[in-house]
């Protein structure tokens, strides 16, 4: 390859990582909105939960909570560690919680995947 086609090949290439990094800023800005726009959803659902009563938003929300559920599980987990003396009574309550967790966000996914077919 002669030096012109490396130099093509290379503005070619920067000019590529700048239209992704473009998309990328745009993508990130656009996921950010869409996050705010959950938590104010989120947060009137909690101020009046009669003003939403779309099932797939309600279903959503029942989904934060497991997932809210499941980080309380984990933190406990992080502070039986750091505290050894109460991992075994905390190890047994952490291990029902995530199982119950787990049973219902699966039966969610199958019910949201059998109401989609």
């Amino acid at each position: 390859m002669s030096f012109k086609g490396i130099v093509k090949s290379i503005v070619k290439f920067i000019k590529i990582l700048k239209l992704n990094y473009s998309v990328y800023k745009l993508s990130k800005r656009k996921n950010i909105i869409f996050k705010e726009l959950g938590l104010i959803v989120y947060e009137f659902y909690h101020i009046d939960k009669t003003l939403i009563d779309d099932e797939e938003v309600l279903s959503l929300i029942s989904e934060i909570k497991d997932i809210e559920t499941e980080i309380d599980i984990i933190e406990n987990e992080i502070e039986a560690v750091r505290n050894p003396e109460t991992v075994e009574k905390e190890e047994i309550d952490n291990e029902l919680l995530l199982n119950n967790s787990q049973e219902d966000t699966e039966e969610k996914e199958e019910k949201r995947q059998s109401e989609d077919s």
